[in-house]
């Protein structure tokens, strides 16, 4: 509908569905099933929303830094590490960033948390 230059501000307010708080997100993916994949750099964490409107917690752990750019294959999610809150804008003019910068990846089966402590 967004996309549609017919479709009223009407119709548009009308299609809006509240599909509940989840944090916030700096990236999204698709996998092969319809499902979300969704960053969130609050919580250090990666979620995956269902297609019947459920989150499992695919991933969570204190060094996931602004989890950002994410992709799925087949088998994995893919996600880059931004270290945004590090930034000097964030620390009084002093940048935090600290190299390594990680690319981590998870597997999208089992649907059980997955320790990204064992990989990173």
């Amino acid at each position: 509908m967004l996309a549609d230059p017919t479709v009223t501000e009407a119709a548009l307010a009308a299609a809006v569905k509240d599909e509940g708080e989840k944090g916030t997100a700096d990236g999204l993916a698709t996998d092969a099933q319809g499902r979300i994949y969704t960053t969130n750099f609050e919580q250090d964490s990666i979620l995956r929303r269902n297609t019947d409107g459920s989150f499992d917690l695919m991933v969570h752990d204190p060094r996931i830094l602004s989890p950002d750019g994410i992709f799925c294959t087949k088998t994995h999610v893919y996600c880059t590490l931004g270290q945004w809150n590090r930034l000097a804008s964030f620390n009084g003019g002093q940048d935090k960033r600290k190299p390594p910068y990680h690319l981590i990846r998870f597997p999208i089966e089992p649907v059980a948390a997955y320790n990204a402590e064992e990989k990173i």
